[in-house]
């Protein structure tokens, strides 16, 4: 079997596709360095020019969207297809890629959660409520029109604070993660309120306030305590 040294860690290794990559122009049409070694080179300078390759890719993907869009519309089966025929292999190398970059995808995670706050936070609650078999229907534009509503103010004390979605009906009462139980509170109120009945908690909270009590219970359609109709 013949042999070759690599230029860069200066090993000799058998001369095969296995250890070199191909290069028509190499002795043996083997590149001089072997795959370890520019593999090793190749992550180097992705690391020193991280900035410079985002944004390469950035622009690209910008300047070509039809081409791709078009590209993966013509190609759609035939990646199905590979993807099928390649399961086992693409788990493992996903899986290894992550294990050999866990400080990089949770970093990306954390960055990706705190751009998307209100997303994740609706996906965690719909979890909550569908434990407890209750319905879990609030999307993400249903939470920003009861925010509208309410004048981008705590539902309780009227500040102008970062809301939360506070459920009306405590979740630990059976009260359902829907538009019809949810509304906006800051922090300090939804921590008060915690898994208290409206009717026994507010009427003797110290930010107590009867036309917003009123207006309340009319957006939510209470009557004598109880939920009479759901708001579109």
């Amino acid at each position: 079997m013949k042999t070759k040294v690599c230029t860069k860690c200066g090993v000799e290794k058998e001369s095969t596709n296995e250890f070199f990559s191909k290069n028509k122009a190499g002795k043996y049409g083997l590149k001089v360095a072997c795959k370890s070694c520019q593999a090793l080179q190749y992550k180097q300078y992705r690391q020193e020019n991280k900035e410079s390759i985002a944004e390469y890719h950035k622009q690209y993907h910008q300047d070509n969207k039809e081409q791709e869009k078009q590209y993966y519309r013509d190609n759609k089966e035939q990646k199905k297809q590979y993807y099928r025929d390649n399961k086992e292999h693409i788990a493992k190398y996903n899986k290894q890629y992550q294990q050999e970059n866990k400080e990089r995808f949770a970093e990306r995670k954390k960055q990706y959660q705190q751009e998307n706050l209100e997303k994740f936070t609706i996906c965690n609650q719909r979890r909550r409520a569908r434990k407890k078999e209750l319905d879990s229907t609030l999307t993400l534009k249903q939470w920003e029109q009861i925010k509208q509503d309410f004048n981008h103010e705590c539902a309780y004390c009227g500040k102008e604070e970062k809301l939360e979605q506070e459920h009306f009906s405590p979740l630990s009462k059976g009260g359902e993660y829907t538009h019809n139980n949810i509304v906006p509170a800051c922090r300090s109120c939804n921590g008060s309120k915690h898994n208290k009945l409206f009717h026994e908690w507010y009427p003797i909270y110290e930010h107590y306030d009867k036309a917003r009590e009123k207006y309340l219970l009319q957006y939510l359609g209470y009557n004598n305590n109880i939920q009479q109709l759901s708001i579109l």
